[in-house]
């Protein structure tokens, strides 16, 4: 899946090669993600759990309508408030072929409020968003990052 316009990150597990926003993002997912923390990642694995040697805590690979139903939402809550993710990694991706925006938008609204309720964003990205727990000591808002560019 190379393609010449394709750009290089380094994981763990090898290169990958991806367009601009996402190989940027995937450096983030690199530098923000530790081995064997729990991570949700929403609507769809990527490859991060293997990539990144971060364990997936949710049963689906993908979130997205006809998977994540209602009483998916319901089962999904219940369990990360028993035992909640380290991270929230959140990719941008229009959902065309169901007419939705993303999460929260049109489906996923308890998850994504959840999520919002209990995370806050620590990279903000075109490609996509890293969360992070929110607690005392968390400081605010988010980080000012440059990922792939020179020193």
């Amino acid at each position: 899946l190379r393609f010449p316009q394709s750009e290089g990150v380094s994981t763990p597990r090898g290169n990958i090669y991806s367009d601009r926003p996402h190989a940027v993002f995937f450096q983030a997912l690199g530098h923000e993600l530790v081995r064997g923390e729990r991570v949700l990642v929403i609507p769809e694995i990527n490859g991060v759990d293997a990539l990144f040697s971060v364990r997936s805590v949710s049963p689906l690979l993908d979130h997205l309508p006809g998977w994540l139903d209602d009483d998916r939402e319901k089962e999904l809550i219940a369990r990360f408030e028993k035992n909640a993710p380290d991270a929230v990694v959140l990719f941008e991706r229009a959902l065309p072929e169901f007419e939705l925006r993303a999460l929260g938008q049109g489906y996923g609204s308890s998850l994504m409020a959840w999520i919002q309720e209990h995370y806050r964003p620590v990279v903000t990205l075109t490609a996509g968003t890293i969360l992070r727990r929110r607690g005392p000591a968390a400081p605010a808002g988010i980080r000012d990052v440059s990922y792939n560019r020179p020193p």
